[in-house]
Protein backbone atom coordinates (compact mmCIF):
# COMPACT_ATOMS: atom_id res chain seq x y z
CA UNK A 1 0.00 0.00 0.00
CA UNK A 2 1.08 3.42 -0.73
CA UNK A 3 1.82 6.14 1.28
CA UNK A 4 -0.98 7.95 -0.27
CA UNK A 5 -3.24 5.13 0.29
CA UNK A 6 -2.97 5.15 3.94
CA UNK A 7 -4.12 8.86 4.45
CA UNK A 8 -6.55 8.11 1.94
CA UNK A 9 -7.55 5.70 4.38
CA UNK A 10 -7.44 7.70 7.49
CA UNK A 11 -9.51 10.91 5.27
CA UNK A 12 -12.28 8.35 4.78
CA UNK A 13 -12.84 7.09 7.87
CA UNK A 14 -12.94 10.32 9.01
CA UNK A 15 -15.96 11.32 6.41
CA UNK A 16 -17.27 8.17 7.10
CA UNK A 17 -17.43 8.86 10.92
CA UNK A 18 -19.03 12.53 9.83
CA UNK A 19 -21.34 11.01 7.66
CA UNK A 20 -22.87 8.24 10.33
CA UNK A 21 -22.72 10.68 13.25
CA UNK A 22 -25.13 13.12 10.35
CA UNK A 23 -27.13 9.81 9.95
CA UNK A 24 -27.76 9.00 13.43
CA UNK A 25 -28.79 12.62 14.12
CA UNK A 26 -31.28 12.54 11.77
CA UNK A 27 -33.00 8.91 11.97
CA UNK A 28 -33.33 10.49 15.75
CA UNK A 29 -34.99 13.47 14.73
CA UNK A 30 -37.20 10.59 12.85
CA UNK A 31 -37.62 8.40 15.35
CA UNK A 32 -38.62 10.74 17.56
CA UNK A 33 -40.84 13.00 16.05
CA UNK A 34 -43.88 12.70 17.80
CA UNK A 35 -42.00 14.81 20.79
CA UNK A 36 -39.89 16.12 18.54
CA UNK A 37 -40.44 19.50 16.75
CA UNK A 38 -38.67 19.13 13.23
CA UNK A 39 -37.05 22.66 12.13
CA UNK A 40 -36.45 21.99 8.34
CA UNK A 41 -33.87 24.02 8.29
CA UNK A 42 -31.51 22.62 10.47
CA UNK A 43 -32.32 19.14 8.69
CA UNK A 44 -31.42 20.37 5.63
CA UNK A 45 -27.72 21.78 7.14
CA UNK A 46 -27.09 18.32 8.19
CA UNK A 47 -28.03 17.25 4.68
CA UNK A 48 -26.11 19.69 3.30
CA UNK A 49 -23.00 18.75 5.54
CA UNK A 50 -23.40 14.73 4.09
CA UNK A 51 -23.36 16.42 0.40
CA UNK A 52 -20.03 18.46 1.60
CA UNK A 53 -18.28 15.26 2.94
CA UNK A 54 -19.13 13.52 0.51
CA UNK A 55 -17.60 15.78 -1.88
CA UNK A 56 -14.58 16.31 0.58
CA UNK A 57 -13.77 12.59 0.32
CA UNK A 58 -14.02 12.63 -3.27
CA UNK A 59 -11.56 15.16 -3.44
CA UNK A 60 -9.09 13.83 -1.71
CA UNK A 61 -8.35 11.53 -4.76
CA UNK A 62 -7.43 14.80 -7.13
CA UNK A 63 -4.51 14.64 -4.88
CA UNK A 64 -3.22 11.13 -5.56
CA UNK A 65 -0.55 12.38 -7.98
CA UNK A 66 1.04 14.51 -5.01
CA UNK A 67 3.41 13.67 -3.02
CA UNK A 68 2.79 14.62 0.73
CA UNK A 69 6.39 15.29 2.37
CA UNK A 70 5.81 16.70 5.96
CA UNK A 71 3.60 16.62 8.63
CA UNK A 72 2.39 19.99 8.02
CA UNK A 73 0.97 19.33 4.54
CA UNK A 74 -1.04 16.13 5.98
CA UNK A 75 -2.35 18.67 8.66
CA UNK A 76 -3.45 21.10 6.03
CA UNK A 77 -5.13 18.09 4.18
CA UNK A 78 -6.62 16.81 7.64
CA UNK A 79 -7.62 20.02 9.24
CA UNK A 80 -10.61 20.24 7.45
CA UNK A 81 -11.94 16.82 7.86
CA UNK A 82 -11.96 17.31 11.13
CA UNK A 83 -13.98 20.14 11.52
CA UNK A 84 -16.54 18.40 9.24
CA UNK A 85 -16.30 15.81 11.89
CA UNK A 86 -16.54 18.04 15.08
CA UNK A 87 -19.19 19.77 12.75
CA UNK A 88 -21.30 16.49 12.49
CA UNK A 89 -21.37 16.18 16.18
CA UNK A 90 -22.82 20.02 16.65
CA UNK A 91 -25.38 19.80 13.96
CA UNK A 92 -26.35 16.09 15.39
CA UNK A 93 -28.77 16.74 18.31
CA UNK A 94 -28.81 15.17 21.34
CA UNK A 95 -32.59 13.55 21.28
CA UNK A 96 -33.80 11.29 24.40
CA UNK A 97 -36.39 8.95 23.51
CA UNK A 98 -39.77 10.29 24.80
CA UNK A 99 -38.43 13.33 25.90
CA UNK A 100 -39.80 16.93 24.35
CA UNK A 101 -37.11 18.63 22.32
CA UNK A 102 -37.45 21.83 19.85
CA UNK A 103 -35.04 21.24 16.85
CA UNK A 104 -35.59 24.94 16.36
CA UNK A 105 -34.18 26.43 19.53
CA UNK A 106 -31.60 24.13 19.21
CA UNK A 107 -30.54 25.38 15.66
CA UNK A 108 -30.17 28.52 17.10
CA UNK A 109 -28.04 27.84 20.18
CA UNK A 110 -25.36 25.75 17.97
CA UNK A 111 -25.30 27.88 14.70
CA UNK A 112 -22.63 30.29 15.74
CA UNK A 113 -20.29 27.70 16.39
CA UNK A 114 -21.31 25.82 13.49
CA UNK A 115 -21.09 28.65 11.05
CA UNK A 116 -17.28 29.33 12.44
CA UNK A 117 -16.67 25.89 11.94
CA UNK A 118 -17.65 25.19 8.14
CA UNK A 119 -16.11 28.91 7.69
CA UNK A 120 -12.82 27.51 8.66
CA UNK A 121 -13.07 24.27 7.09
CA UNK A 122 -13.70 25.76 3.44
CA UNK A 123 -11.19 28.53 3.50
CA UNK A 124 -8.52 25.70 4.96
CA UNK A 125 -9.81 23.56 2.08
CA UNK A 126 -9.55 26.48 -0.48
CA UNK A 127 -5.51 27.11 0.96
CA UNK A 128 -4.34 23.81 0.56
CA UNK A 129 -5.96 23.29 -2.62
CA UNK A 130 -4.17 26.30 -4.00
CA UNK A 131 -0.83 24.73 -2.53
CA UNK A 132 -1.60 21.01 -3.41
CA UNK A 133 -4.31 20.83 -5.91
CA UNK A 134 -4.65 21.91 -9.09
CA UNK A 135 -6.83 25.16 -7.85
CA UNK A 136 -6.09 28.13 -7.98
CA UNK A 137 -8.04 31.42 -6.31
CA UNK A 138 -10.21 31.79 -9.47
CA UNK A 139 -10.69 28.21 -9.89
CA UNK A 140 -15.10 27.23 -9.52
CA UNK A 141 -14.54 24.90 -6.27
CA UNK A 142 -12.18 27.65 -4.50
CA UNK A 143 -15.23 30.54 -5.25
CA UNK A 144 -18.09 28.19 -4.47
CA UNK A 145 -16.39 27.27 -1.08
CA UNK A 146 -15.71 31.13 -0.68
CA UNK A 147 -19.20 32.02 -1.46
CA UNK A 148 -20.04 29.60 0.85
CA UNK A 149 -17.68 30.78 3.56
CA UNK A 150 -18.82 34.65 3.24
CA UNK A 151 -22.57 33.26 3.59
CA UNK A 152 -22.44 31.26 6.76
CA UNK A 153 -20.32 34.10 8.22
CA UNK A 154 -22.70 36.75 7.51
CA UNK A 155 -25.54 34.33 8.78
CA UNK A 156 -23.98 33.87 11.85
CA UNK A 157 -24.68 37.68 12.97
CA UNK A 158 -28.95 37.48 12.43
CA UNK A 159 -31.09 34.68 13.83
CA UNK A 160 -33.55 36.15 10.99
CA UNK A 161 -35.39 33.10 10.50
CA UNK A 162 -36.38 33.72 7.03
CA UNK A 163 -32.84 34.78 6.42
CA UNK A 164 -31.98 31.98 7.50
CA UNK A 165 -34.23 29.53 5.56
CA UNK A 166 -33.18 32.06 2.22
CA UNK A 167 -29.96 31.00 2.83
CA UNK A 168 -30.27 27.13 3.53
CA UNK A 169 -31.62 27.49 -0.19
CA UNK A 170 -28.81 29.20 -1.40
CA UNK A 171 -26.07 26.82 -0.31
CA UNK A 172 -28.30 24.12 -1.38
CA UNK A 173 -27.86 25.23 -4.81
CA UNK A 174 -23.91 25.85 -4.19
CA UNK A 175 -24.21 22.35 -3.03
CA UNK A 176 -25.56 20.95 -6.05
CA UNK A 177 -22.96 23.75 -8.33
CA UNK A 178 -19.80 21.90 -5.72
CA UNK A 179 -21.21 18.20 -7.27
CA UNK A 180 -21.59 19.52 -10.65
CA UNK A 181 -17.92 21.00 -10.97
CA UNK A 182 -16.19 18.44 -8.85
CA UNK A 183 -17.41 15.33 -10.60
CA UNK A 184 -17.01 16.24 -14.08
Amino acid sequence: MSHFEYIVGFLSILMGLAIAELLSGIGRIFRERRTTTIYWVHVTWMVLLIGICIISWWNIWTLHDKEIQTISEFVMILAPRLLYVVLAFVLSPPISHGQYFNLRDYYYNQFRLAAILLAAAFMLTTFYRSVFGNEGLYHPQSLVRFIGAVLVTALSFTNNSRVHEITAALLCVLLAIGFTVTLR
